[in-house]
Order: C-alpha cells, then structure tokens, then sequence
C-alpha cells in the first residue's frame, strides 16, 4: 500500500544508478511529492459541479452470494491460485501483431477474453464488474509532473457489458474497447470522485471488496536485461508469482476482490494469475473458465489478425452512435454521399452551433454565405509560376483539415449536420484565361456560380492568366468552412507553399469542437436565461417556403 508497480522501477531504477555510479548524486528532477498529488486531486473533485458528480453512473454491487461468500471475510490466507501461460508466438500476436482491424490495445484483449469466457463458462448470472487498474498518473496540466515520484497511484475503473453481444467474441474486443476509449485519462478522474465525493447519503461510490479486478503489470523490460543489475526471479511473489503460499501478504490480510487477475510478461510469454478464495462455490466452473480464457485469448489473437479493418463506435468519438447505426453509416450513408468505405475518411464530427445554424439557412437559400476574394499573385523580379502555385495550392488544402471537409446531414440522430474529414483530397483549380488585366473581373464573374449543394468540400479556387502571363486568384467558400480570419490564415499559408516553406504539422478543427462539448453549459445558459428572462419572442418563418429569391453578387476592387 506504500509503493504501486511504477514506483518499484522508479526505486530499482535510482538504486542500480546509486551503486553503479556512487559518486554520482541522485538527480532531483522536481517530481511532485506524494501527499500534493492527492491534495491537488481532492481540490480538484470539490470543484466539480454537482451536476458533474451525478453524471458518475452506479455501478452494480458485488455478488457475493453466488459464490457462497456473502458472511464471509475474504484474506490472503484463504486464496487459491490458478494460472496458465501463453507461448512466445501467441505472446507476440497479442502484444503487437493483431491490432490492425479494430484499433485495439492489448488490454482490450486481456479484458475481453475474461468477460467472454465468464459468460460462457457461468451461464446462470449476470456478467461481473471487472475492475481495470490504472497506473493513475494522468495529469490534466502540463506543468504537474509526478514521472519520479514514489507512491501509490493506482486506479481502479469499472468495465461493465450488460451481457455478451454475439457469440462472437470479436464482438466483445469491439465493446470493452469502445467502453474504455469513452473514458477519459484512463478513468483517473471519474476514480478519484468515486472515492471523494460521496452519494446523497454519504456514502462512497466505490465498492469494496470488489468482486474482480484486473492488473496487467506489462514487461520489466528493466528487469530482464541481461546487463541489468537486478533481474527478474522465475518464482515471483505478490501479484504476478504463482501465488498461494509464496504471496508477500500476510494471511489476516484484508483482500480487495474475490478474484485478483493479474498478467505479465515474464521472459517473452504472456502470463495470466487467477487468485480466488479456496472456499468459494463453484470451484470446478472456476477452473473451466482460467483454461476457457486462456484458450480464448490466442483464438482472438490469430483471429484479429486476419480480420478487415472496421470501425467501431470510439473510432468516431464526437458522434453519438449506436452499433445499428454506425453499420448504416457505413454501408449505407456515406456511400449515398460519394464516399466508398472508409479508407480515405479522417474523422468524422459534428459541426459547431455556428456552423449548424449556417447550414439550416443554406437549406432556405443555398446561394445564402457565399464568399469570395480576388487577389493577384505576384513576385519581385520573377514570373508567376502557374504549376507551382497549383501545386501550392494543393499543399494548402492537404494541410488544413476544413478544406478536406464534407458537411452532411442526418448521419447521426442526436446531429442535424456532421462533418466528415477526407484523409486526402485532390482539389485542382479551374483555369481560365483572358486578354489583360481589365479583364479578369468579368471573366471571372462569367464563370458558373459554384454549387454548394454537392458532397464535395465547399471550396472553389480559379485562376486566370493574361496574355502578358499574370496571374490572378478567385477563391469562393462557404461561410460554413472559414470565418473572418480564416481567408488570411489561407493566403499567408499559400505564399508559404508556393515559397516551399509550408510546415506539413497540421493543425486540427476536430479539437476545437472537443472543446466545445467539453465547456460546461450552466454558467452560459443561466447567463442567457437571465439576459432573455424579459425578452419578447421573435417568430422565424420557415426554413424553406418555396419562393425562389432573386440575388446578385457585386465586385468591388480596393486600391
């Protein structure tokens, strides 16, 4: 209770470098110390709203009548142990080699396999809360750093499936990894206010014992080098040993789970421990479900690794989906936008209220937040290159994600309009040529006003040469894609890419609307309630009432 795993490889760590190198002092990197973590985490939750500390969901008690423990006190002395190892090729698939198809982790794995062989195995209850441990050392500011710091950080967040989804267990991979990709720094946050900030009547959130929790410790790397000072014994004590006798409790010691799972890998081979009182019920169906797991477990590796690529539910994690619905998605919607399967998709979001209300006045008068600027490209002493600003061009859109973007609607039903992102688009400009300078105006106003109601991102560049070879640009968007700023940030980023000069790093939009369904609502509703409570209500008329309206665009050249 002093030290988690972390800390042990801090200490190892700083005592082979203290008798390696003993005239070398320790270095004092500034490491926040044990006791401000958790005060600042404490502060923290009393911060939280009351509002945000309902929204933790209840997690169901622990069933320890099935398993005959109800009046029972459950210690180290009484535990039991079953374990099965993993060779080195299943090992390896585990860890890296079957991730590909679904975007997973190895502990989506690990988590899934468990679960899926419960059900199987324990057809007559519900499946269990498995409780994943965490290293705990998420911070939410930069400038807190507890990397060095000795101590017990560990976190515990409940995975929960109301039961299995298919007998599929491909299935179950895709559910516990959607669960745990939804919750952010690794559950750290929602633990800390599960543990501090109690129920109504006072109570903790937090269930103790649990009925299972699950630690996967990973590889001492530091531990297993053959130049190491210290390495690792074959029979382990503790969590990660063998267990029963050789576990470093003592016998009176209070467990925190019915059953304690722990993995590791220790010399290249996956090794899992199912620690478990010796008086529990069912010992026989305990036992059929360690072999069940461990043989699921290298099932899914091989049958991960040869599966196609899909999306699930956190590959999209703005959206509000259901599986049914993000299958439509898919098969359906974005083809009946153009868009054949998902291998050149991005992202996909909801856009912002702006954007939102920007679009439904586009649905009255598609010609409505049209925009468009004219400039002429120029050089000391050189020719415009119509080539290299094509290409430019291109660099520019390759770079910012709102020119790769299609506005759709109905692909989620919580999301009038969505935003999906192409990973690549190829967007050449329209050529057009004219005598001299007098007339590049109206050639431009010549051209066929650009549709705004196709699938294709809402942008339009032309560009019109004279016979003396100078160049000019039109470049037409929608209001829905750039604001007053955006047309500068475009144009400096242009002359940047015609002078190859444009940094690749591309800055993202998708976190701008993360951070607006991340502000809490309350101040800035109570604000406008407060600011309207008197306010007569205006009655908008409908969005489309049929009448076409006659509308002209006019040039007007500064300077």
């Amino acid at each position: 209770m002093v030290v988690d795993i972390v800390s042990w490889r801090i200490i190892l760590e700083d005592l082979e470098d203290l008798l390696m190198n003993p005239n070398q002092p320790i270095s004092q990197n500034g490491s926040l110390p044990f006791q401000n973590w958790c005060q600042i985490q404490a502060n923290r939750c009393q911060e939280a709203t009351a509002e945000r500390a309902m929204c933790l969901p209840e997690v169901p008690a622990p069933d320890f009548a099935y398993w005959g423990l109800e009046n029972h006190r459950t210690t180290y002395g009484d535990v039991d142990c079953e374990t099965f190892d993993l060779d080195s090729d299943v090992t390896r698939r585990i860890l890296t080699g079957c991730h590909e198809s679904l975007q997973t982790e190895p502990i989506d794995l690990f988590l899934a396999a468990l679960l899926h062989s419960f059900g199987e195995t324990f057809k007559d209850r519900s499946l269990p809360v498995i409780y994943n441990e965490g290293h705990g050392r998420e911070v939410w500011d930069s400038s807190i750093d507890i990397s060095r710091t000795i101590g017990w950080f560990t976190t515990l967040y409940p995975i929960l499936l109301s039961e299995l989804p298919a007998k599929d267990p491909t299935d179950t991979v895709v559910r516990v990894k959607d669960l745990r990709r939804c919750v952010p720094d690794n559950g750290r946050h929602d633990f800390a206010r599960r543990m501090l900030v109690p129920r109504a009547d006072g109570t903790c959130r937090h269930h103790s014992p649990m009925e299972m929790s699950f630690n996967y410790v990973g590889q001492h790397r530091d531990l297993q080098r053959k130049d190491g000072l210290f390495q690792l014994m074959d029979q382990m004590a503790g969590e990660t040993g063998r267990g029963g006798a050789a576990a470093d409790f003592g016998e009176e010691t209070p467990r925190f789970a019915l059953f304690e799972i722990s993995a590791m890998v220790v010399q290249g081979q996956l090794r899992f421990i199912f620690s478990f009182n010796r008086n529990m019920q069912h010992q026989g169906g305990i036992r059929d479900w360690v072999n069940c797991c461990g043989t699921l477990l290298a099932s899914l590796a091989e049958r991960l690794q040869t599966l196609p690529s899909r999306p699930t539910l956190s590959s999209f994690p703005m959206l509000t989906l259901t599986y049914t619905e993000l299958d439509a998605l898919v098969s359906k919607k974005l083809p009946d936008a153009g868009i054949d399967g998902l291998a050149n998709v991005e992202d996909i979001y909801p856009c912002s209220r702006m954007q939102q209300g920007i679009l439904l006045s586009r649905s009255r008068d598609s010609s409505l937040y049209a925009v468009h600027d004219t400039f002429e490209i120029s050089g000391p002493g050189s020719t415009p290159d119509i080539n290299r600003l094509t290409f430019a061009w291109q660099k520019v859109v390759d770079r910012h994600a709102m020119l790769r973007t299609i506005f759709l609607e109905g692909l989620s039903s919580r999301d009038l309009h969505c935003q999906v992102v192409l990973k690549t688009f190829g967007s050449r400009p329209t050529y057009l040529t004219c005598a001299n300078e007098s007339e590049v105006l109206p050639t431009f106003d010549r051209q066929q006003p650009m549709s705004y109601d196709e699938n294709v991102p809402p942008h339009r560049l032309t560009i019109c040469q004279t016979d003396s070879g100078k160049l000019f640009c039109r470049l037409e968007l929608s209001h829905v894609a750039m604001d007053g700023a955006s047309i500068s940030i475009i144009l400096r980023d242009l002359q940047l890419a015609y002078q190859g000069k444009l940094e690749d790093a591309k800055p993202k939009f998708n976190e701008y609307i993360r951070y607006l369904r991340e502000v809490p609502r309350d101040s800035s509703l109570d604000y406008w309630r407060n600011y309207l409570s008197e306010a007569r209500p205006c009655h908008f008329p409908v969005l489309n009432d049929g009448k076409g309206a006659e509308r002209q665009l006019r040039t007007k050249r500064l300077g």
